[in-house]
């Protein structure tokens, strides 16, 4: 006897056909298709016959006149007909757990991090959802619609490029899901729904004038804090970050072949913008001349730059420096223009001022800690003179003195 004949009458008896031997023809039939096919016993299922409670199995390429349907009606033990037919169970996806997992691979400073943190809040409070699996392009746009309509703490109305930022985090979170396996769309719910700006409604960041900057420099002699009286003088005769500012120390400030620099490297706690912002800046004569080197030397070794300015909420020194440095000259000196930049206003000077003193692209990218050339074949390949001090002070002598009125 054949080993598929047990399974062939087991199956047989199991639809319906009891009167099912080892002799029958039906039984060889299934026995000897079992034994061709071994896979047909796990295919084969019980199912309706126009909607009565008869079953036989689904037998494929078998004679239908040797499977006919029995003549007796078999109860259904395997489930119970008679509840409805529920649906494979939905598993969530947290946008917060994508978070989480999203900013771990990234490693975002504290500051980024909570303010990722801070967006997906305010999308989940305004949406009341929590499952991105279910959030949908309708979402979005109510979430962008009511951020519009909200006003800032200073009263004022949520700005478009506010907006379009935020968006960018939940644009790319969902981007990361996706790659990540933890989402499944078509497309982005927050891609192409980004606020358009009238054009000419917001004013690019402009320079100090000549005129501005001296009586910014004249008035910082008579700041008794560190910070103010320094931070001025060497923002504009180095076009620093305020953040890279903000982390020197005092061994940053060095002399390298016998020209007095700032060398400014990334270390664990002085982050830098790009690997393109390490770079070495030579001193200016003016700064040298104001006693700058004479307030480092004063310095405990180690030390901050300005080690009287505390961190802000999101443990950054730039935070309250920014704040420190925009009420003294727009409170104090009465510089309010809004098209000004406090700190970073000064980068623009300097930047100016270096391609009037006959800067090359290359030179001037190495001061500022611009990639070197940035739009052609040679962007992200080298370091140019950006640790060659001896190359780019040659400009930095060439620049014109604020301070003695030089610069329009």
């Amino acid at each position: 006897m054949s080993v598929f004949m047990q399974p062939a009458l087991k199956m047989l008896r199991e639809a319906g056909y009891d009167d099912a031997t080892e002799n029958s023809q039906r039984a060889r039939v299934l026995s000897a298709y079992l034994a061709e096919r071994a896979g047909l016993l796990a295919e084969a299922r019980l199912h309706w016959i126009d909607g009565e409670e008869e079953y036989r199995p689904q037998l494929r390429d078998l004679p239908e006149e040797l499977f006919p349907p029995p003549q007796h009606k078999k109860t259904l033990i395997k489930e119970d007909v008679s509840k409805p037919q529920t649906k494979p169970s939905h598993t969530p996806v947290p946008i917060r757990d994508i978070l989480t997992a999203f900013m771990t691979e990234r490693d975002f400073l504290e500051k980024s991090q909570k303010e990722r943190i801070r967006v997906v809040d305010t999308f989940c409070d305004i949406t009341k959802k929590d499952d991105a699996t279910t959030v949908t392009a309708e979402d979005a746009i109510l979430w962008k619609k009511t951020r519009l309509g909200t006003k800032t703490f200073k009263g004022e109305n949520v700005k478009p490029q506010t907006i379009k930022r935020d968006l960018s985090v939940l644009k790319s979170l969902w981007d990361w899901g996706k790659a990540n396996r933890l989402l499944s769309f078509t497309e982005n719910p927050f891609r192409g729904i980004a606020p358009r700006q009238k054009k000419g409604t917001v004013d690019p960041v402009r320079p100090y004038t000549g005129k501005e900057a001296k009586w910014i420099l004249e008035n910082s002699r008579c700041n008794r804090k560190p910070f103010l009286r320094w931070a001025p003088w060497v923002l504009a005769y180095t076009g620093l970050r305020l953040k890279e500012l903000m982390y020197l120390r005092k061994e940053h400030i060095c002399i390298i072949k016998d020209i007095n620099v700032i060398n400014l490297i990334a270390t664990k706690d002085r982050p830098l913008k790009t690997p393109q912002s390490s770079r070495i800046i030579p001193l200016h004569k003016d700064l040298i001349k104001e006693g700058f080197l004479t307030y480092v030397d004063s310095l405990q070794n180690g030390s901050l730059l300005f080690p009287e300015v505390t961190p802000d909420t999101n443990n950054d020194l730039s935070g309250n420096a920014s704040k420190l440095l925009g009420y003294w000259i727009r409170k104090k000196l009465h510089i309010d223009d809004p098209t000004l930049s406090p700190a970073h206003s000064w980068r623009h000077l300097f930047i100016d001022m270096v391609a009037m003193a006959g800067a090359t692209p290359d030179i001037a990218d190495a001061l500022s800690g611009h990639e070197v050339g940035t739009g052609s074949a040679r962007s992200g390949y080298g370091e140019g003179a950006r640790r060659k001090p001896w190359e780019t002070v040659k400009i930095i002598e060439k620049m014109k003195s604020l301070i003695n009125g030089e610069w329009e």
